[in-house]
């Protein structure tokens, strides 16, 4: 990939989260992106969920948030009272999330074709591959990042 097309896959992450946290979750970003980062507080406890696309191209949109900041984007999503959300439903709302962020990251794109979304699961953050595109914002309770990681060449790069 060529660092015009990661600096434009990087704006459409960073215009992606404002627009699908701000909307769906009521929550706004308050900091500048972070390129290349990953958790920025690595003492913080974090929820991380990701989605696999297949299409042209094809990879994984992982995202992960720090855990106070999920619980209230979570009762934010579901109408409820900022008392303590189960864990269950924390994780459905992550999932959810990876899955907005996912479908409208990809939409933002015009050149790419069609795709198919694997149902998000829960995992494991990890540090960012070398090759991903990694944006790290400061929300509203905490932190937010996403991984965009693709399996080959994008647009012949």
């Amino acid at each position: 990939m060529s660092e015009q097309q990661s600096k434009e896959w990087n704006r459409i992450v960073c215009d992606s989260a404002e627009e699908v946290l701000g909307t769906m979750f009521f929550c706004s970003v308050v900091g500048e992106s972070k390129v290349g980062a990953s958790n920025p507080n690595p003492c913080s406890e974090a929820i991380s969920a990701r989605v696999r696309f297949e299409g042209d191209p094809s990879g994984t949109l992982t995202i992960g948030i720090s855990l106070d900041a999920a619980r209230v984007i979570t009762s934010n999503f579901l109408g409820t009272e900022l008392n303590e959300p189960l864990p269950r439903e924390v994780e459905q709302v992550t999932c959810e999330l990876a899955n907005m962020m996912c479908g409208n990251v990809l939409a933002r794109n015009t050149s790419l074709k069609t795709f198919c979304l694997s149902p998000p699961e829960i995992v494991e953050l990890t540090p960012p591959l070398s090759h991903s595109i990694a944006v790290t914002l400061e929300i509203e309770d905490g932190w937010f990042t996403t991984y965009l990681t693709f399996d080959g060449a994008v647009n012949g790069q």
